[in-house]
């Protein structure tokens, strides 16, 4: 665990001797610019590549097959997840998974939550699915049900 002062967050080692751009930022903080902006730019690079969609299912098409072949949330749960991923647009883009909002205005970081907040809704009953092969909590549902209110 790493912290500072303020903030913590985990360093961890998957591949031997692999530095990740957030082990270079914490084991060397003078390199933030630097790193973000080389982070910034091949995330940009990687976001501009067309992913070969007979190879590959989109996240969004995923997400709509759990929910369609799945019985895993309630009807209205079901219908509401189903609805607002209508809305979102189809692209054969990639997309980096691991990206941070970084700023520290609340009221930017609070219109970026209030945003995510459908996709969030939408994603976890499929990824508790995925770590536990069964059904989310009723409780947590109900919470996570009034997020899609908002979409």
């Amino acid at each position: 665990m790493i912290t500072d002062g303020e903030r913590s967050g985990g360093e961890y080692e998957l591949i031997k001797n692999k530095r990740s751009y957030t082990r270079i930022i914490s084991q060397e903080p003078e390199r933030l610019e630097e790193i973000s902006l080389k982070f910034a730019h091949m995330a940009r690079e990687l976001h501009a590549k067309e992913t070969d969609t007979t190879r590959l299912c989109s996240y969004k098409q995923r997400i709509e097959r759990f929910y369609r072949e799945k019985n895993r949330v309630p009807e209205e749960y079901k219908q509401r997840a189903l609805n607002f991923l209508e809305t979102v647009p189809d692209t054969p883009r990639c997309v980096h998974g691991d990206l941070h909002i970084g700023t520290s205005d609340p009221q930017t970081i609070g219109e970026a939550i209030k945003h995510l907040l459908p996709y969030y809704a939408t994603k976890v009953p499929y990824m508790f699915d995925m770590a536990f092969n069964a059904p989310m909590p009723d409780v947590a549902l109900q919470k996570n049900v009034n997020l899609l209110l908002r979409s």
